[in-house]
């Protein structure tokens, strides 16, 4: 699986270091930010796109996003314009397969999986309105997430969102 190689993704840790580094000033923390970055920069093709698959060549949505948000974060916190438009490509990669309001979990060559997880949607959205992107495609997308809040009987549960799909379609009924 994605997690069990090295990837872009790791860039997200870069959040967690930029905080670390601001408590203790070591800079060991800021180097390894910055290295994780330049690495997931390393690993961006043209379009946007970071492969989340090394050995297929395809990408997983959750992850690929994982790195645009350390990214972003990265891009903000050091002021490095060159993480930030990485970032933005990443996500107008991601919205250049939205449909309805759906960004799909998976993308293998031309094998496309639209079985819609939640928080794939909410990370687009989210790091869409970072970077400046509000659509319609933003729109369809935050309609879907926001039809997915449960309102039920459950107060521990109200007002959390359903999970979404596993990748064969199979509705996942948590919250």
């Amino acid at each position: 699986t994605w997690s069990s190689q090295p990837g872009g993704y790791h860039a997200k840790l870069a959040i967690g270091l930029l905080n670390i580094y601001d408590l203790t000033k070591e800079t060991k923390y800021l180097r390894t930010a910055k290295n994780l970055c330049d690495y997931a920069l390393s690993l961006q093709r043209p379009d946007g796109q970071f492969f989340t698959y090394n050995d297929v060549g395809g990408t997983n949505l959750h992850p690929h996003l994982y790195t645009a948000e350390g990214l972003y974060i990265a891009g903000v916190y050091l002021k490095r314009k060159k993480y930030l438009t990485a970032a933005g490509k990443a996500v107008r990669w991601a919205l250049s397969y939205e449909k309805e309001g759906i960004v799909p979990r998976h993308k293998f060559g031309n094998d496309i999986n639209y079985h819609e997880r939640t928080d794939i949607l909410a990370q687009t959205y989210r790091l869409s309105m970072l970077i400046g992107i509000k659509d319609d495609q933003t729109d369809r997308i935050l309609k879907q997430i926001l039809s997915r809040q449960y309102f039920g009987r459950q107060k521990r549960q109200r007002g959390g969102f359903f999970f979404g799909k596993l990748s064969s379609g199979k509705i996942v009924p948590h919250v």
